[in-house]
């Protein structure tokens, strides 16, 4: 199978473009920030935002500094959502309601299975950021 690599932009932009439509789109992952839950290379699937699904634990394609982002809802507050990504050990994004656009449904890791948002892996994802301190010192003890 031959790969095809587009700039960011125009491959996110012309995404949300369909997902606005009422299409649900899927594509090959690039990336590590939501390991070990979601891996480089997993079959992601997309769709529109309806305001029930901004839930928190569920996963949004949103838009931060300029930069599109498939990352975890930590917490709302008024207009504002908080994102992480599952192996960011510091950096905690904050969007507006706007900047959200589109929620992860669901998606297939790379030994083929499928997996949704459940509850489980809501409270799995939970209990990898309580432990974020603890894994910044094993990293730190581990590249010292």
């Amino acid at each position: 199978m031959n790969k095809i690599i587009i700039n960011n932009d125009l491959f996110f932009n012309n995404l949300v473009y369909l997902i606005s439509k009422d299409n649900i789109v899927r594509f090959c992952l690039k990336g590590k920030s939501m390991q070990p839950f979601i891996y480089d290379g997993s079959m992601v699937t997309l769709t529109s935002v309806q305001d029930n699904s901004m839930r928190i634990g569920n996963v949004v394609l949103a838009k931060w500094n300029g930069t599109f982002i498939l990352h975890r809802i930590l917490f709302k507050y008024k207009e504002t959502i908080y994102l992480f990504g599952d192996g960011n050990l510091m950096q905690i994004e904050k969007v507006s309601k706007e900047d959200v656009l589109a929620i992860l449904k669901c998606y297939e890791n790379k030994n083929g299975l499928n997996k949704d948002i459940t509850i489980l892996s809501k409270f799995l994802s939970a209990i990898w950021f309580l432990l974020r301190p603890l894994r910044i010192l094993i990293k730190k003890s581990v590249t010292s």
